[in-house]
Formats: structure tokens, C-alpha cells, sequence
């Protein structure tokens, strides 16, 4: 015999009535944002969480020390909602949660890319550049097609960043070197190969570097090909981001009418 659930919500989402014989639904979490960086070591990280049937039994929170990090428990079957964490000068902390409820359902973790939400403890001004990102368009390209390329430079610490990158493109593809710009600091150039571009990046902003790629005879098919730039200016250090793409065919099916 299966089961029905029917509820009924007003337009704010807000339950006014519901039969449920059998509690199959996850509940829903959110750790609550957080500065985008705190001045001591020693911060407190709050969540919540809704559950329409039976009510929230436990909470699961998670902690990612750093982009390149992996995220790891925290808390574990707590009831409560806030805690105090304790980290390191210039490290980012990533958080996430996830609710059970009392009928035993739990809501997977969120996969996003910067968790719930980050915070940086800064003792001290200094630049934060870790949610820096690149990415292209498109992922996947056929022949003659040409890629861009974008840097997003974004410095969420509290003190200027003097930002150097170095962006090394796959050898099999040809810089398009009439694309290259950046929307403050130098020109981008490129050189051997290479593609430099220096600039400052104050707090709370972010610098767009662009870029297009084109293949040549070369550039291989169904094979990936990973861009690397590397971040200089940051807290911790030079940092690298990643893209990669791959050529593709396009094959046309006939058609047949009967």
C-alpha cells in the first residue's frame, strides 16, 4: 500500500493544513552568513532548520579549512543551533549543515562550491583572494571554435591586493591576443605562451581578466585540456585555478522519412 502526503500552503509557504500517515520528507538547514572576514580567532557560527512533520531531531555541521580543502564534522548529532569555532590567522573556513528529523530523514549536504557560507579570521588587515574563480565557454568546442576565458580576481579581506597572474593555456591551443583584457590594472600580455596581467584589487572587489583560446590542427579530440593560472597576493600565499575543456566532433544522424 503506498502512501499520500497533501498539504496546503498559504502563498508565503507557510502551512495551514496537511495529512502525512507516513513522515518521508527531509527537513531543511542553513548555517546563517558570516562576515566576510572576523578579527579574532574565536567566532560563533549559527544554523537553523524547518521541518513540517515531526519536527527536527539533530543537526550535522561540517567545516572546509580552505578552498582546496575537505570538508570534515564539526558537530555531529547536535541539538543545538550555535557554537563557537576556533581557527588560524589568514584561513578561510567554509561551513555547512544538514537537519534530521525525529522520523529519521536527512537532508543531504549542500554541494556548492563555497559551502553555506565562509568567513577569514584576520588578526591583522591583510588580502583575501580565495574565491577567486575561472571558468570557460564553452566546456565543450569544435573545431574552428574559439574558448574564452574568465578571471574573476575577488578580494574579500580587508587590505588591498597587490595581484600578479600567471596564466599557462594548454600548448595544443593559440592565444588570441586581441582578446586579452582586464576591466582594471595593466593590459594583459602575453609572452611564450603565457598570459601575465598585474593589478590591485581592493577590499570587497573584483577584477574581470578575459581571454579566448583557439585550437589548431593540434589540439587533440576527446581529450581534456586543463588551463592553470596562478594567483599571486593573497594571505597564504599563491594559489592556482583550474579549467578545463575538451574539443569535440559534431556527428549529423541522416534522416530517414517513410
Amino acid at each position: 500500500m503506498e502512501e499520500i502526503a497533501v498539504a496546503y500552503l498559504d502563498g508565503k509557504e507557510n502551512l495551514l493544513v496537511a495529512t502525512n500517515p507516513t513522515d518521508c520528507l527531509a527537513p531543511h538547514s542553513l548555517v546563517e552568513p558570516l562576515p566576510p572576514w572576523v578579527e579574532t580567532t574565536v567566532f560563533t557560527v549559527t544554523w537553523s532548520g524547518q521541518d513540517t512533520w515531526t519536527g527536527i531531531a539533530a543537526y550535522d555541521v561540517q567545516v572546509r579549512d580552505g578552498y582546496e580543502g575537505v570538508w570534515t564534522d564539526w558537530l555531529t548529532s547536535t541539538a543545538a543551533t550555535s557554537a563557537t569555532f576556533t581557527g588560524t590567522h589568514g584561513h578561510t573556513y567554509f561551513f555547512r549543515a544538514r537537519a534530521c528529523d525525529l522520523a529519521g530523514n536527512c537532508e543531504p549536504f549542500n554541494n556548492g562550491e563555497w559551502g553555506e557560507t565562509f568567513t577569514t579570521v584576520l588578526t591583522e588587515p591583510a588580502p583575501v583572494l580565495v574565491t577567486s574563480d575561472k571558468y570557460a565557454k564553452p566546456p565543450r568546442f569544435h573545431p574552428a571554435q574559439a574558448i574564452t576565458y574568465t578571471l574573476l580576481v575577488r578580494n574579500t579581506g580587508n587590505l588591498t591586493a597587490t595581484v600578479t597572474l600567471t596564466d599557462t593555456p594548454p600548448a595544443e591551443m593559440f592565444v588570441l591576443t586581441e582578446t586579452l583584457t582586464a576591466t582594471s590594472g595593466s593590459d594583459p600580455t602575453c609572452a611564450d605562451g603565457t598570459i601575465h596581467w598585474i593589478g590591485a584589487v581592493g577590499p570587497s572587489g573584483e577584477v574581470r581578466v578575459t581571454y579566448a583560446l583557439s585550437p589548431t590542427a593540434a589540439t587533440p579530440i576527446g581529450v581534456p585540456l586543463t588551463n592553470t593560472v596562478e594567483i599571486a597576493g593573497s594571505v597564504l600565499g599563491p594559489f592556482v585555478r583550474q579549467e578545463t575543456v575538451m574539443q569535440t566532433l559534431l556527428l549529423w544522424l541522416p534522416l530517414i522519412a517513410r
